[in-house]
């Protein structure tokens, strides 16, 4: 006989999936009430960082620069298809004075390459969507 349940369920196991839920739910609820929060009071505290002058923050940025050096001896240098994009991402920062644009030529570099070599693959959907994104952004700024 049909009673519009495709399957059973213990009611133990229901009450503990209704309970994980329910917390899982309740904890992101609270995330995002905490984070609503801080950027409230991220509005008053806009003027007092605005006042730091710019060249106050350089020791943070040498040191921020000294700490993301240590990532380059973990490239694989000689593997192609990851050292042109690395070595464009670590070229285009600085020419480019932005992180971001370094960042977006590294990954568009990354998918061209791994497609041109015949590996696209080892592409991960998101860099697909991030690269497409990226060609998009600069298609727009053109």
């Amino acid at each position: 006989m049909f009673t519009g349940r495709f399957y059973t369920v213990d009611p133990t196991e229901r009450r503990q999936w209704v309970y994980d839920n329910t917390v899982a739910t309740l904890a992101a609820v609270a995330i995002n009430v905490v984070v609503a929060v801080l950027f409230a009071a991220a509005v008053f505290f806009a003027p007092v960082a605005g006042a730091i002058p710019g060249f106050a923050t350089a020791p943070a940025l040498i040191l921020v620069g000294a700490l993301m050096t240590q990532s380059i001896a973990q490239i694989a240098w000689a593997d192609f298809t990851e050292a042109f994009p690395a070595f464009l991402m670590i070229l285009a920062m600085p020419l480019t004075f932005s992180i971001a644009t370094g960042l977006s030529l590294g990954v568009i570099a990354y998918t061209i390459v791994k497609v041109g070599t015949g590996r696209y693959r080892e592409v991960s959907p998101v860099l697909w969507i991030l690269t497409v994104l990226f060609i998009l952004r600069y298609v727009y700024l053109a």
